[in-house]
């Protein structure tokens, strides 16, 4: 693999991550001011761009199987780019919406999903290794996003700080993901040589039950965090605590995605990805109890950011990587796409539970319900695991 290449998809991914995920949350608050909208009926719109990307997560996998990436994924990017360059043009919910339904479309070509999807066709045995770079880069999406929308919106209205991430988006990552993508799309995929007693094929993947368990798990792990973190500022806000530790507490859960997955590094020749997974589990429900605790005892939220960060950094390596483990390689765009779809369609709907729990009960008690969720997910990864009968340590 071309560590060129990597990297350019590296800080591709980090501009769009920034621009296309992390813009909304960190523009939520300006936007409750602007327009008036109540905060479920904001956070709808991400929501319904989350589904949207969701559903067309498995089509962007078979056509990323079929050798399309050289145009999916920077085509998708640019078509990220120019939406957001619309939304200021807009001022009744129904445009808004509809624009973040099409940004939604763009996603599933060009964020995460796609991306590993096209990295595991082309890079074989080196898949950890390239996935692990760009995911310790793109690590710091959030700690680039929320504190530049933040002091644009606060300075010059959240319309400029869309158009600074719009330009950001078509100028520099569109360019870098073409050319990488180019790059690599020139190098033959491995073949791949399916295990006879673990083939891919999506049809049997869809009838073992461990399949479906793993994707409830990462879509109940997945809850927690898309629901902690685009309501975090609001938490901490009703908590009255100072306005700028909200910001730094959300900007720093991106360094810690990458502190996480330094320790990866480190500590993988030594651990599982089964047993790594099961760790973040438990660390994100443990960052659930630091941040309910954080109330009465504010030190305990930086706990909370480090076990939060650290917990979602790793899980985004881990879930392609154990899904090839346990799945097998053949087939994988099609069949990560289609373990996307319960993922993305709870991260959609994480942001607008959440606010619906929070004008029912207030965050307190929207945090315990989020708790209990990850538990379960937690239940889920083991039962997976079990019916997998133990997977090797070794990809």
């Amino acid at each position: 693999m071309s560590s060129r290449s990597i990297w350019l998809l590296a800080f591709a991914e980090t501009l769009l991550w920034s621009s296309l995920y992390y813009l909304f949350p960190a523009l939520l608050l300006s936007w409750e001011e602007q327009f008036g909208w109540h905060r479920a009926e904001l956070t709808m719109a991400f929501t319904l761009s989350l589904l949207v990307s969701a559903f067309c997560a498995p089509l962007a996998g078979r056509l990323i199987d079929r050798a399309a990436s050289p145009w999916l994924l920077p085509g998708s990017a640019l078509g990220g780019g120019l939406l957001l360059m619309l939304l200021p043009l807009v001022n009744s919910m129904p445009w808004f919406y509809a624009l973040w339904i099409l940004i939604g479309l763009c996603s599933s070509g060009c964020l995460y999903e796609a991306c590993f999807a096209f990295v595991v066709r082309h890079a074989g045995v080196d898949a950890r290794k390239s996935i692990t770079h760009i995911t310790l880069v793109a690590g710091f999406a959030g700690t680039l996003c929320f504190p530049a929308a933040r002091a644009l919106a606060g300075r010059f209205g959240p319309d400029v700080a869309l158009w600074v991430f719009a330009a950001l988006v078509i100028l520099l990552a569109v360019p870098m993901m073409y050319v990488g993508v180019q790059s690599l799309s020139r190098l033959p995929a491995p073949e791949l040589h399916p295990d006879p007693e673990q083939r891919s094929r999506v049809s049997d993947v869809l009838k073992r039950p461990g399949f479906w368990f793993l994707s409830l798990a990462f879509s109940l792990f997945v809850t927690n965090h898309a629901a902690v973190l685009n309501h975090l500022m609001p938490i901490l806000k009703e908590w009255s605590l100072p306005p700028e530790l909200g910001v730094l507490a959300v900007a720093m859960i991106g360094p810690m995605q990458v502190l996480g997955r330094l320790l990866w590094m480190s500590f993988q020749r030594s651990l599982s990805v089964s047993r790594v997974a099961l760790i973040c589990f438990v660390g994100i429900n443990l960052a659930t109890l630091f941040l309910l605790g954080s109330r009465g005892n504010p030190q305990l939220l930086a706990g909370f950011v480090v076990i939060q960060g650290s917990s979602y950094g790793l899980i985004s390596i881990v879930r392609p990587l154990l899904a090839k483990q346990l799945l097998g390689g053949e087939n994988f765009g099609a069949i990560s796409g289609m373990m996307a779809v319960p993922f993305m369609i709870c991260m959609a709907f994480a942001p607008t539970l959440a606010s619906l729990l929070w004008e029912r009960q207030g965050y307190v008690s929207a945090l315990w319900v989020i708790w209990v969720l990850s538990m379960g997910g937690l239940f889920c990864l083991i039962l997976s695991l079990t019916l997998f009968r133990g997977p090797s340590r070794s990809d």
